[in-house]
């Protein structure tokens, strides 16, 4: 059976600020006022889309990627995020598998696909200018069986038509096969760039607790005079990286920095952190309780136009792939 409720927060994640694996949910999109602010649910309805990572292969619905997470980064990860939660020391290889960890939240998160798809025509000219120019230089027999090899080309939605009068036809479309390409390639390249980094833990403020959110990878500028912004770079000198684990831990990293202490860290500085992993959210905020800060912090949207087509994106977001994409992929 097809695993469809693909999570992009991993359910081990939000465990960190479950009660009997129920967390409360704050929406930062809602229909109308009169929706409560905070709803309790089970971590297993929480963070998920359905069929977010399916995908077609050989003409089938395959769940491989959503396998994939799970094998190589989540479960590898479990102890790690535990051993990292109740203060205990980490190995080299803990630390590694956690920044895997890391990693993998930052692709899944849906703030990283509609910015994928925005600028997807960009990103996409080189490496489909490269495939069709391999292409273009292959026999007819290779080109009829579509066995093109090239490192950049799993997953790529790449159509190709040959006819007598045009010769070769070569086309690729922007929508969720690209989106799956783009994750999978950013994870098993860029990845490796936040191996290089020096990382540590933060421990919040007693009196502060910590939120984490459906896109939980912050990356944090700061400029002095007070002036911020969460627009840093995975390799962007002096950015800082901060991913919340726990309500009172945040594993963190400046780039460039060869020296990351695990630290309490004061109030100010704590409230702070809240307030730009707040900011960071994309729709909804996860607390492990009813925390009345968070709408000051972050207030949220009533607009019925505005969630209904969100909520139609997300429900057709499968249907218009198999529908729309079909003779784009492999």
């Amino acid at each position: 059976m097809l695993s469809r409720n693909n999570h992009h927060i991993s359910q081990m994640v939000l465990d960190g600020w479950s009660t009997n694996k129920e967390v409360y949910v704050y929406d930062l999109l809602v229909p109308n006022e009169k929706v409560p602010l905070w709803k309790k649910s089970n971590i297993k309805s929480v963070a998920s889309y359905d069929s977010m990572y399916v995908r077609l292969k050989d003409g089938e619905e395959t769940d491989d990627l959503e396998k994939w997470f799970s094998k190589e980064y989540e479960t590898p990860a479990k102890n790690a995020l535990i051993k990292a939660r109740n203060g205990e020391e980490l190995s080299k290889e803990d630390w590694e598998k956690l920044i895997n960890l890391i990693a993998c939240h930052i692709v899944r998160s849906p703030s990283f696909i509609m910015n994928t798809l925005e600028v997807g025509r960009n990103i996409s000219t080189e490496v489909f200018q490269e495939i069709k120019e391999e292409i273009e230089s292959s026999s007819n027999e290779e080109i009829k069986n579509k066995q093109i090899d090239s490192s950049n080309t799993e997953l790529f939605p790449i159509h190709i038509e040959k006819n007598e009068e045009e010769g070769i036809k070569v086309e690729t479309i922007i929508g969720k096969q690209f989106y799956l390409w783009t994750m999978k390639h950013t994870l098993e390249n860029s990845s490796k760039l936040l191996q290089n980094h020096k990382w540590g833990i933060l421990t919040g403020h007693k009196k502060i607790s910590f939120p984490t959110t459906d896109n939980p990878v912050v990356f944090l500028n700061v400029y002095g005079n007070g002036e911020y912004d969460l627009n840093g770079k995975w390799n962007s000198r002096n950015t800082d990286i901060l991913f919340p684990i726990s309500p009172n831990k945040i594993i963190y990293c400046q780039v460039g920095n060869q020296y990351a202490p695990n630290m309490n860290i004061t109030k100010g500085l704590s409230h702070f952190l809240k307030k730009v992993i707040t900011e960071n959210a994309y729709r909804i905020i996860i607390s492990q309780e009813k925390d009345s800060s968070i709408p000051l912090l972050a207030p949220r949207e009533a607009n019925l136009e505005t969630f209904q087509e969100e909520k139609r994106k997300w429900t057709t977001f499968q249907k218009d792939y198999l529908e729309k994409e079909y003779k784009y992929i492999k």
